[in-house]
């Protein structure tokens, strides 16, 4: 068996645009299916994924190893996110070959599960773009908050820092953290509370100030306090303040994850397997953090065929926390893609299925091709007129 070809759907989505990668061999009928969105990159990934192409043609879909090594090495560049992305796409898809070329769930392939269900959370707004990016700050938050303990998530992630370059200065500073105030209080004991920073501390102080108001408040995790950053300086801000810091969606190479573990600066490490290499660079993080007995929550608002193998992921992943799920992507996709992910009260269970249990309505998804996701980041700017990260 061997691969003929790689078709690549762009497909827009609300503030997102998913890559879905569907990878032909040689067997009538056998094909996989997996994703490589990259928010705002797609025309990047999309080219990217032409580059693989032309090395995939002829090589065993099995050879998963094999086939990875080919694509990370042969252009001498490291592949950086836009080309690991691509590479996971691949990934999965040779994964999705493989289950069903021996009737098999892909998590059988990775060692089988070792538990039944797994726990889940959402944003507020149930993931929408509007709730999540827009209405964080309002009273339409906690509206949906109440509907997401109803739903019996485990937690609700916030996504409401302000954008600031420096410091965030007094008066927004305190009507940030009076409404974190009236979203914790509504949480407690109920429902656990994430916090995603999104890397808009501009520096060590404004992340310090930050860490403050939030110590000793019990999050589940304070995602992404800064950019990526050298190990010592997020080990420094672990040391100091009562916060399990979390990183990762921007990593995609196994050394970051391994100076992390070094330095004792996380809690929580947040691999993302549409970025960082696909299923198996996924489980090598897993295995990175269970040395250290750091915990995996991988981070994944992409769209369902990643979510779907992050259901896999999760069954099989023993130091596994929470997955995360954008709920809204899953009303999106219901006319054309079919998972193999049930939720109820709060967690994910797998259907029979053999590889991803993934079906996509290709005919759909061609029609829906054709435009580029909103530039939501436009909105990421300081008062004072600087352009700051989102």
């Amino acid at each position: 068996m061997e691969i003929r070809d790689i078709k690549v759907y762009s497909i827009p989505v609300s503030f997102r645009t998913w890559i879905l990668v569907k990878v032909e061999t040689s067997e009538p009928g056998l094909f996989g299916w997996g994703e490589a969105t990259v928010e705002w990159k797609a025309r990047s990934v999309g080219a990217a994924l032409l580059e693989m192409k032309d090395l995939c043609i002829g090589e065993d879909p099995l050879r998963i190893r094999h086939l990875m090594r080919k694509l990370v090495k042969r252009h001498y560049w490291d592949p950086g996110v836009i080309g690991m992305s691509a590479i996971s796409g691949i990934e999965m898809a040779c994964w999705d070959i493989f289950g069903k070329s021996v009737g098999r769930p892909v998590v059988d392939l990775l060692g089988g599960a070792v538990r039944d269900r797994v726990p889940v959370y959402t944003h507020l707004g149930f993931g929408s773009s509007e709730h999540v990016y827009e209405k964080s700050m309002t009273a339409d938050a906690l509206e949906s908050l109440e509907k997401i303990v109803e739903r019996g998530y485990h937690a609700v992630k916030v996504v409401n820092v302000p954008f600031h370059n420096q410091h965030v200065f007094a008066a927004r500073r305190t009507a940030y953290f009076s409404m974190m105030d009236e979203i914790l209080d509504a949480c407690q004991g109920r429902i656990d509370v994430a916090l995603d920073a999104h890397g808009r501390c501009g520096s060590v102080g404004s992340a310090e100030t930050l860490l403050s108001f939030f110590s000793g408040r019990n999050l589940l995790f304070l995602e992404e306090v800064l950019r990526p950053a050298p190990a010592a300086t997020l080990a420094a801000l672990a040391q100091k303040f009562d916060v399990r810091l979390a990183t990762g969606e921007r990593l995609v190479e196994l050394r970051d994850f391994v100076d992390l573990g070094c330095a004792r600066a996380v809690a929580v490490f947040q691999p993302d397997i549409a970025h960082c290499g696909g299923l198996l660079a996924a489980t090598q993080v897993a295995t990175i953090a269970a040395g250290f007995n750091i915990a995996v929550a991988p981070h994944n608002p992409l769209g369902v065929v990643a979510s779907s193998a992050g259901l896999h992921f999760a069954l099989a992943t023993e130091n596994f926390l929470v997955q995360e799920e954008m709920s809204a992507h899953f009303s999106a996709a219901s006319d054309f893609i079919e998972t193999p992910i049930h939720f109820e009260s709060g967690y994910w269970t797998m259907k029979p299925c053999v590889g991803l249990g993934v079906t996509v309505d290709e005919a759909f998804a061609a029609r829906l091709q054709g435009r580029n996701e909103p530039l939501l980041t436009s909105a990421a700017v300081d008062p004072d007129g600087s352009v700051v990260d989102w």
